[in-house]
Formats: C-alpha cells, structure tokens, sequence
C-alpha cells in the first residue's frame, strides 16, 4: 500500500523541489536542515 496517492505524491514532489530551489540561491545545503531537524527531534 503506498504512502501517498498520486495527488499527494505530486505535491509533495512540488514543494520538495522548490525547498532545493530557493535552498541553492541562498547556497544552503537542503539535506543540512534535514539533519539537523532530525537530530533535534
């Protein structure tokens, strides 16, 4: 059973490349916030 449906699975896939979109003008390394939030949890 998959995770999303095809609706949310696009969307999901939108804001994930805009997150890498607006991360690389700032040169901000995307996967870094990842980690970091995830170390925080």
């Amino acid at each position: 059973m998959p995770l999303f449906d095809e609706f949310d699975a696009d969307l999901y896939n939108h804001i994930s490349m805009d997150c890498f979109y607006v991360c690389d003008k700032e040169d901000i390394d995307f996967m870094d916030l990842i980690y970091a939030h995830e170390e925080s949890l």
